[in-house]
């Protein structure tokens, strides 16, 4: 199992390197690792490098894999603008604000895929309700 995180953490309260989403980059970053994180538990935080060039949003993708099955699991995509507990805040996405990524968007693998349009600068995933097996989330930019 991966480090624990403090609720709404922060890399300070982490103390783990701060990862980067960089432009086009095939590899994803993790933001939880085979972990089964409790309620109110975030992820480590990850920086999204922005395009050159450009100042519209920035496509991001998460990945969701959780093959045990997810239960009663529940997560929220969270994005701020500085990697401050307070400062982050759920997307809306789906059609719900906050969206959600539960059972019901699991696949009969155990994977969900959310595809975002982001301006903030941070992102990092809340769980807050507790999956019955490990879950691993990847990050990464389009």
């Amino acid at each position: 199992m991966s480090p624990a995180y403090a609720a709404y953490a922060s890399q300070l309260t982490s103390n783990s390197p701060l990862g980067s989403i960089m432009p086009g980059e095939p590899a994803s970053q993790l933001l939880f690792n085979n972990e089964t994180p409790g309620s109110g538990t975030a992820s480590i935080a990850v920086a999204i490098a922005q395009r050159p060039y450009t100042n519209g949003p920035t496509a991001v993708s998460l990945q969701f894999e959780c093959p045990g099955g997810i239960g009663s699991g529940v997560f929220q995509i969270q994005d701020a603008d500085f990697d401050v507990a307070g400062d982050y805040t759920s997307i809306g996405f789906g059609g719900a604000n906050p969206g959600t990524v539960a059972t019901g968007n699991m696949n009969a693998s155990g994977v969900a895929r959310v595809e975002l349009l982001v301006s903030a600068r941070f992102l990092r995933v809340l769980c807050v309700t507790a999956p019955g097996t490990p879950i691993t989330v990847r990050a990464r930019q389009q």
